[in-house]
């Protein structure tokens, strides 16, 4: 007796349906085939996106590295050349201070020659009283006055001087 398998719709005697070409083992697969690309290239994407991250980051650093290479070289260099103006600076006060001392000399000659002058116009000299009048030369008679100081105070304004022949307010 040979025995063969008889499937269960042929036992009852139903008709058999057609199957459909399309709804296969093949649909499925092609839509899992699709899928796995789909993510692989997202992944080769992301990875690419990962590796050019990297190296702008490994180039970032190197940028940085040589940005602060540089800054620490032109700090160095206007150090030196500070410490430079610096001994220059100090040579020319040495070369000068004989020349302010002269200037002082002069500014007490001529501070005394004035008080000379304003002596003989308080005395009665017509020229004396003519050049301290025509050059409007005020002696200050204070002992604390220096010739270095100013006879102007330092706080008072230009605007706020009052112009000649006026009393200021």
């Amino acid at each position: 007796m040979s025995t063969e398998y008889v499937y269960p719709h042929e036992q009852d005697g139903t008709p058999v349906k057609q199957e459909n070409p399309f709804i296969s083992v093949h649909l499925p697969v092609t839509f899992l085939a699709v899928g796995l690309a789909l993510f692989f290239s997202g992944e080769s994407k992301s990875t690419n996106q990962k590796i050019a991250e990297a190296n702008l980051e490994k180039e970032g650093r190197v940028w940085a590295q040589d940005n602060l290479k540089w800054r620490k070289e032109t700090a160095e260099k206007q150090l030196k050349d500070l410490g430079d103006a610096k001994d220059r600076l100090d040579k020319a006060v040495e070369e000068r201070k004989a020349l302010v001392a002269q200037s002082a000399s002069t500014q007490a000659q001529f501070t005394s020659m004035m008080k000379e002058l304003d002596e003989l116009s308080r005395g009665g000299d017509k020229d004396a009283t003519l050049i301290i009048s025509s050059y409007g030369i005020k002696v200050n008679d204070n002992a604390a006055a220096t010739p270095a100081a100013p006879a102007e105070k330092k706080d008072e304004k230009p605007a706020e001087k009052a112009p000649e022949g006026e009393k200021p307010k």
